[in-house]
């Protein structure tokens, strides 16, 4: 998250994939490699994925692949998924009334 921050990307917005896709188009190709760098040393299920890789123990191997091949598009779902992870979970639990 601070990584792409720092590359200008508001936080708050990285779950909108439109907003992503442009700031995205405006970086160079040099940043879109960094971004992509960031990502290879931060791997989680949930990122490989929207990679499309589907093992549940999650090569490496075939997420670095995947990663290094990755079009705007899927690398703006990949920041949306990222987004995703890094909010506040808040949990409801419901208790009838009546049960202890």
């Amino acid at each position: 998250m601070e990584g792409l921050h720092n590359m200008g990307f508001n936080i708050t917005f990285l779950t909108c994939e439109r907003y992503v896709l442009e700031k995205l188009s405006a970086l160079s190709t040099r940043e879109i490699e960094l971004i992509k760098e960031m990502f290879l040393a931060y791997r989680h299920p949930h990122l490989a994925r929207a990679l499309g890789v589907h093992d549940p123990y999650g090569e490496k191997q075939t997420y670095a692949e995947r990663l290094k091949e990755a079009k705007t598009e899927r690398l703006a779902k990949l920041i949306k998924v990222c987004g995703i992870l890094a909010q506040t979970k808040v949990y409801l639990f419901y208790q009838q009334p009546g049960t202890p």
